[in-house]
């Protein structure tokens, strides 16, 4: 008898099964390379910003061709923008919520965030390294989410909480000769700080561009996030860290000169999302809580859950397990959160469409509404305390719905195959995927964005 996580699962997998495919492989270049590289949480502005140190991104961008911002994804999180950025579909095509699968809790609150599952699991529409694999060529990534036990990869380092566990053995070997990292182990690489990490990555990309020389390579990079998380956005850690982040652009370009790669290479450095600064952190359960709607524990009795939010920052999900059932219940979490200081707007359902995130009867982990924070504000996951919480000292968040400026990314392109000195204007995040399918001469289908056609070569 399956359990409720299996039977979650295996209903994410029918709708994937139902899904159209989306490539062909005809027209594929196995004579040309592309390396995309994520610098998490790398805001369009900073591309401007005479206080950031970023030669090697302006050269790239004088070179070839930029955008003055990239449209993310709701929610302006990490993993679901990485989904998209390498399938060219939205949230409620590629089924990624959060930074992981949001699925039944065994215990506690009715829902979870799981991020230890397989990409198989988490996505439901193919990537364009799966097109690229089926073309016959070779393909790698680095610390790119999503990625799990992806049979179309030939070289994988994933993003995941237990990474070294399910990478590449080709790349454990190389881990154990850097200095950086005494023991190939999972234990050895969490004691490292994140800007060792970046470090290790971005050389881990570099050893596999020399040796491997694929035809698909992405990174991504870390340290920019977690600053700004801790610091906030526009200050001088985050300059800082974001000038690393460009210096190890440099190492990526450098690799693809060693190995004599550069000129039938494309390099396209772009985000994920970008940062809003916080003062405030609002705690939507803690209002649930009073609103009677979470009933803790008491005396050998389970604690109940009407209502739950799952917190990504700017934006939270709502659950109501028993809404359909009794619609009431929706009226009355409704009711709470629309009154809790913060809260900018509550979408239902009906607004899922123009928001790209799915609708509940695609897709089981789809929320019974979606609530969005002030700017200043972000959601947090306390259950008890304040409501309300003012920050001693700022921070930054994400999260936030994708026509919110600030969480705009930037895009930059180089190399073969792309014009020299195109400036776009706001492009879309889903046009990625579909550009980076043209210049490895795929194709793909059912996507909801473009090839870049403007800075593309003829």
């Amino acid at each position: 008898m399956m359990g409720r996580s299996s039977t979650w699962i295996l209903a994410a997998a029918v709708g994937a099964a139902l899904l159209p495919v989306s490539g062909s492989a005809q027209r594929a270049r196995t004579d040309r390379h592309v390396v995309l590289i994520s610098i998490d949480g790398f805001a369009a502005d900073y591309l401007v910003n005479p206080r950031v140190p970023l030669p090697n991104l302006h050269r790239m961008a004088e070179e070839g061709a930029q955008a003055e911002a990239m449209m993310v994804a709701t929610p302006s999180v990490t993993w679901p923008n990485h989904t998209t950025l390498v399938t060219g579909v939205y949230p409620a095509k590629h089924g990624v919520l959060a930074n992981g699968l949001i699925e039944p809790a065994t215990v506690g609150p009715p829902m979870a965030i799981n991020p230890r599952r397989t990409k198989e699991e988490l996505c439901r529409f193919p990537t364009v390294y799966d097109l690229a694999s089926e073309a016959g060529m070779v393909t790698a990534e680095v610390n790119w989410p999503v990625t799990r036990g992806a049979k179309t990869l030939n070289y994988s380092f994933p993003d995941h909480p237990e990474p070294l566990r399910y990478t590449t053995a080709a790349i454990l070997d190389h881990l154990k000769t850097i200095w950086l990292l005494p023991q190939a182990t999972d234990a050895a690489f969490s004691a490292l700080g994140p800007v060792s990490r970046d470090q290790v990555w971005s050389q881990t990309a570099a050893h596999l561009i020399r040796t491997r020389k694929p035809n698909l390579l992405m990174l991504h990079l870390l340290f920019t996030d977690g600053i700004q998380h801790r610091r906030g956005p526009n200050t001088d850690e985050a300059y800082a860290a974001l000038a690393l982040s460009d210096r190890h652009v440099g190492d990526i370009l450098q690799a693809l000169r060693d190995a004599g790669l550069r000129d039938r290479s494309s390099v396209v450095v772009t985000a994920d999302h970008g940062f809003s600064r916080v003062t405030r952190s609002l705690q939507p359960n803690v209002r649930l809580h009073k609103a009677g709607l979470i009933r803790p524990a008491e005396a050998g009795k389970a604690a109940e859950y009407d209502a739950w939010t799952v917190p990504e920052g700017g934006t939270a999900l709502v659950y109501v397990p028993k809404g359909r059932l009794n619609p009431e219940l929706l009226d009355q979490t409704r009711r709470a959160l629309e009154e809790m200081e913060g809260v900018e707007k509550i979408m239902p359902p009906a607004e899922y469409t123009q928001l790209g995130i799915p609708e509940r009867s695609r897709n089981p982990q789809a929320p019974d509404f979606l609530i969005s924070a002030k700017d200043g504000y972000a959601f947090g996951g306390g259950q008890t305390g304040e409501e309300v919480v003012q920050q001693v000292d700022p921070t930054g968040s994400h999260g936030y719905v994708h026509t919110n400026p600030k969480m705009d990314g930037i895009f930059v392109a180089s190399g073969a195959g792309i014009r020299k000195g195109v400036k776009l204007q706001r492009i879309k995040n889903v046009d990625v995927a579909p550009t980076i399918a043209r210049l490895l001469g795929l194709t793909v289908r059912d996507v909801d964005g473009r090839a870049l056609e403007e800075i593309l070569v003829p």
